[in-house]
């Protein structure tokens, strides 16, 4: 649920600063902008393309799956599942042999369990960043805008 929330986030971000830039370049284009020259005007349009891909890069990172071989091999990982059980018997037939007292069972799932809050601070990380930077481009964009139509 951790990383489904942190893909979420991402997503959001994404297609607001979709909107926000389609909204930025129309206006952009529609007014008669005379001092595109100006250092300023450079500057701001530079600064606001930079932080806008900034945050696309770590929105991007955020949602590319994490899919190297984890160091355990976990009977909880889909990716280990994949590849070492054939049938849906093999594998239930492996997990009830795990541990007849379900310690090693257990253990696996918190193994699982740490693994999974690993990716999900990471996603979570690259989510603040990307947040940062988009609220940084959104500043630059708005005082170009005022900038430009007064």
């Amino acid at each position: 649920n951790w990383i489904k929330q942190a893909d979420s986030k991402a997503t959001t971000i994404l297609a607001a600063q979709t909107v926000f830039v389609g909204f930025v370049l129309s206006k952009l284009f529609d007014s008669n902008v005379t001092m595109q020259n100006l250092v300023l005007f450079r500057i701001l349009f530079i600064s606001g393309i930079f932080f806008n891909t900034v945050s696309i890069f770590f929105c991007f990172l955020c949602l590319n799956p994490s899919l190297k071989q984890q160091e355990l091999k976990s009977p909880f990982y889909f990716g280990s599942i994949s590849k070492e059980f054939s049938t849906s018997e093999d594998y239930a037939k492996y997990v009830e042999e795990l541990s007849p007292d379900n310690s090693k069972t257990n253990r696996k799932i918190i193994d699982e369990i740490y693994v999974n809050s690993k990716i999900a601070f990471r996603k979570f990380r690259y989510n603040a960043y990307a947040i940062w930077c988009s609220l940084c481009s959104l500043c630059i964009w708005m005082l170009y805008i005022v900038i430009v139509i007064f």
